[in-house]
């Protein structure tokens, strides 16, 4: 298939999941292999289980079991008072950077095999994701993409392609490579959202192929960098900061070449740009955020930044604070502003920009992009001060935030602005979702939180008999 090439409707062939969960509450075991702890004086050898954990918390570990002649000295050492740095960790012949978080020293019942006992540790891997298999394989084809706690969106690309007995299906095109997003059969998408809703916790919502569109092979630097781009677009989609976390390297006679792990994440569904009605705004915006998440590294490292304050700031009642919220979303805000004013367009200086009141920054982010800046009857409590306190009027809305957001840093002298506190993150966010779509040139459909229903953007433009009306 060329790059030109467009995809024909029919003939969807299922993704597989390489990952079977029976019980959200029970670990998966992922792979099994030979374990190595080195100490400084001597080296002990046994078998370990890569697991995937849900509970507390979802969390991959290494399980191993190791076989030692006793020795009441080593043991107490181990057990209490040996020190990561003092041990080096090895599974499938690759050393994993990490810590224990369980020790255990098993004596034997039988008298017979009463000088030998079995140590048992569980080692958690530091830095993630982690890589196993042939890494330098040039022959992978595909990778296969776990979603856990994806939302469970809908849309009529699983009708156009024959895939409705799965679901929902989001095809995620950028100019290179294409990420198609599938339900799990029979109704197990669902099943695992209202247990999710009834209980928490960490669920497989969905699988994912991500693959090149002129069928070449996807090296480990191509997966890797797609890999990084994707989250954090799936963060921005999700409003909760998300990882890929279990991916299969598929070569093109489907052999596994290799694997990566990442710690899933297990966050509730929040509101975001993103309807979980109407999955084409995903798939619309794709390939607008690729191209400019591409143009440069400053870029990718602005919108990385902005997109992950912005999931700790949809925060809905929960950790962080609604105040701490407000304080993380201006500071997204302002990271835009000064990427937009003064790396990009170049309008000013860094000594301009920072000599700028915090509101005029985000006045000329919103205004240049064609954001509305009026305060409106969305924003009662805010309206309601503004009535209250005619002295102290607020301007614009980007007065009215930076004001509040002012208030919760500095509260010497400052009135009390409990009330608005709500309106405050609420316009935040709609001008933080907004500005990202707006720099991705985005001009579909959107979440308005403000309103609490689907609208276009502001900046939308009808066209009709190619004329600009």
């Amino acid at each position: 298939m060329s790059l030109s090439e467009p995809l024909q409707p029919g003939g969807f062939v299922p993704i597989e999941a390489k990952l079977t969960i029976s019980d959200a509450r029970s670990p998966v075991v992922l792979s099994q292999g030979s374990a190595k702890l080195y100490f400084p004086s001597e080296t002990l050898t046994g078998n370990g289980e890569m697991l995937l954990r849900f509970l507390p918390e979802p969390r991959f570990c290494i399980e191993t079991k190791f076989q030692r002649a006793q020795d009441n000295n080593f043991e107490y050492v181990f057990v209490a008072g040996a020190l990561e740095s003092t041990m080096e960790f090895v599974f499938e012949g690759q050393r994993i950077d990490g810590f224990a978080t369980r020790r255990q020293v098993v004596r034997p019942a039988s008298i017979l095999n009463s000088s030998v006992s079995s140590i048992e540790l569980d080692w958690s891997p530091g830095a993630m994701p982690l890589y196993f298999g042939d890494i330098d394989s040039r022959s992978v084809t595909s990778v296969i993409l776990h979603l856990f706690n994806f939302p469970n969106f809908r849309g009529n690309q699983s009708v156009h392609f024959g895939a409705s007995s799965f679901g929902a299906l989001l095809i995620l095109e950028s100019r290179e490579s294409r990420v198609w997003i599938q339900g799990l059969p029979r109704g197990a998408t669902g099943s695992a959202w209202r247990r999710i809703k009834a209980e928490g916790g960490c669920h497989l919502t969905h699988v994912a192929k991500l693959e090149r569109k002129d069928c070449a092979a996807l090296t480990l630097a191509e997966f890797e960098l797609q890999r990084e781009m994707l989250a954090s677009f799936l963060s921005f989609v999700k409003g909760r900061n998300y990882s890929l976390a279990y991916n299969v390297a598929l070569c093109t006679d489907g052999v596994t070449a290799w694997r990566s792990f990442d710690h899933p994440t297990s966050d509730h569904e929040v509101n975001t740009w993103f309807s979980t009605e109407d999955g084409s705004q995903a798939e619309m915006l794709f390939p607008l955020f690729e191209k400019r998440w591409n143009l440069s590294p400053n870029w990718r490292d602005c919108l990385s930044t902005a997109i992950y304050w912005y999931t700790q700031a949809t925060t809905e009642g929960r950790m962080p604070s609604i105040g701490a919220a407000i304080i993380l979303t201006q500071s997204a805000l302002e990271r835009l502003a000064h990427h937009h004013a003064v790396i990009d367009q170049k309008v000013l200086s860094a000594e301009q920009f920072n000599a700028l009141r915090a509101s005029d920054r985000i006045r000329m982010l919103l205004s240049s992009l064609k954001i509305p800046i009026e305060i409106t009857e969305d924003l009662p409590e805010i309206k309601r001060f503004n009535e209250l306190n005619s002295g102290s009027k607020f301007t614009d809305g980007p007065h009215a935030f930076t004001y509040i957001r002012n208030s919760l840093v500095h509260p010497v002298a400052k009135q009390e602005m409990e009330d608005c506190y709500i309106d405050a993150w609420r316009l935040g966010l709609w001008y933080l979702e907004l500005a990202i779509l707006a720099l991705c040139e985005y001009s579909g459909k959107y979440e308005n939180r403000m309103i609490g229903e689907m609208s276009f953007v502001p900046w939308y433009k009808k066209q009709k008999a190619g004329i600009t009306s």
